[in-house]
């Protein structure tokens, strides 16, 4: 939440200024291109039935889709071009990796950013 905040406020100015230009997400919203690596070593819970992606878009392909309460490591956090947070994760007792949207997770998912 903290950092929603934040990025609300840092596009302010832009708005104000009217220097704000809108643009649609491509479809393939660069699933492949989000580097990330192991920098947190907190887990959490998933809050509802949620999509494993293969990068941090609504668009990118899933990878697995988890129940609810399902535990997860997390790794890092990242912003995607929507302005929208999401946490690159491994399932627990998996070898699975992905994205997940915060909004899905228990604790608004990692803090490190990618």
């Amino acid at each position: 939440m903290k950092r929603r905040l934040l990025t609300a406020a840092a596009a302010i100015p832009l708005v104000v200024a009217g220097t704000v230009t809108a643009l649609a997400a491509p479809a393939s919203a660069n699933c492949g291109s989000h580097s990330w690596s192991n920098k947190d070593s907190d887990s959490g819970y998933t809050l509802d039935s949620s999509p494993i992606r293969s990068g941090p878009h609504e668009s990118c392909g899933t990878v697995r889709t988890v129940g609810a309460s399902t535990m997860l490591y997390y790794h890092c956090f990242t912003t995607n071009e929507s302005g929208n947070t999401w946490t690159h994760v491994r399932i627990a007792g998996t070898e699975t990796y992905g994205w997940v949207f915060d909004d899905h997770l228990n604790d608004h998912g990692s803090f490190k950013r990618c």
